[in-house]
């Protein structure tokens, strides 16, 4: 099949990659023409697979051997890497209720929608490539590693890890696309009432919180257990003047503050 015939959405789990072994006779040369012959053809391989219980669908992707310029040491071995596949039965067909005819819409509408569509639009390219981002959990735990071994610094000392799998809130919240949201919500009569039942109109909105401004009004804040009501974007902001990680969800921001605030205040009563 060609390349392009395989898509990220049919992953069913974790890959596993094969590699041949000296210890079978010829086997290195047979995957290293197999291989070599995939990637000039621009082709993978659809096999059935079973090791035990029901058989899988799997592909297999070919990989070439590279070695490193400078030390002649292997970069990546040669060899397949398998990916598990569903079966077509495994593949769900929801029922979606039928299109709604522009004809049904009004100029209103079909701009706000255009404008919606156009605006929300992820950019080409760039770190907005669906499932090819990186795994948070996995580069936190081998920038550890990775420190341990080389630099020998403190976890608590190392970069944070941007989770990219969590929306961008900095793009979301830019004014012209917040403004192209309500403009949409608003030609279609969209309240954000609740499905079952409700009043009909929009939530009122949560009043706004003083910013606190010096020490002891975040001192104050904490005692009062108003931190929660702060909005994430003035918790980050006490976090970069603390010095502390500003990744993570509110609550663990609200929390990072909450510890940091106790430790001044422990600090001030031991001077």
């Amino acid at each position: 099949r060609p390349p392009d015939a395989q898509k990220p959405y049919l992953n069913m789990r974790n890959s596993t990659f094969l590699e041949p072994s000296d210890r079978a006779s010829g086997s290195v040369a047979q995957m290293q023409a197999l291989v070599d012959a995939m990637v000039t053809k621009e082709r993978f391989a659809l096999a059935r697979y079973r090791k035990s219980g029901a058989p899988s669908l799997v592909a297999l992707l070919p990989q070439q051997r590279e070695e490193d310029a400078l030390s002649g040491l292997p970069r990546l071995p040669c060899g397949l890497h398998m990916i598990y596949l569903p079966f077509s039965d495994a593949l769900r067909f929801p029922e979606l209720p039928p299109p709604i005819p522009p004809s049904a819409l009004t100029d209103e509408q079909l701009y706000a929608a255009e404008r919606l569509v156009q605006t929300l639009s992820l950019p080409a390219g760039g770190a907005h490539v669906v499932a090819a981002l990186p795994n948070p959990a996995s580069e936190a735990h081998f920038q550890a590693i990775e420190s341990a071994a080389f630099t020998h610094a403190a976890v608590s000392a190392l970069h944070p890890v941007t989770d990219t799998t969590l929306p961008d809130a900095a793009w979301l919240g830019d004014p012209g696309r917040a403004e192209a949201v309500s403009s949409f919500l608003d030609a279609f009569g969209v309240t954000g009432e609740p499905a079952a039942g409700g009043p009909t109109d929009r939530p009122a909105k949560r009043l706004k919180v003083a910013v606190p401004q010096t020490q002891d009004e975040w001192m104050q804040a904490h005692r009062e257990e108003r931190l929660a009501d702060m909005t994430a974007a003035v918790l980050k902001d006490k976090c970069r003047e603390a010095g502390l990680p500003v990744s993570g969800k509110k609550d663990e921001l609200v929390a990072r503050v909450a510890v940091y605030l106790r430790d001044k205040a422990l600090e001030e009563l031991n001077a």
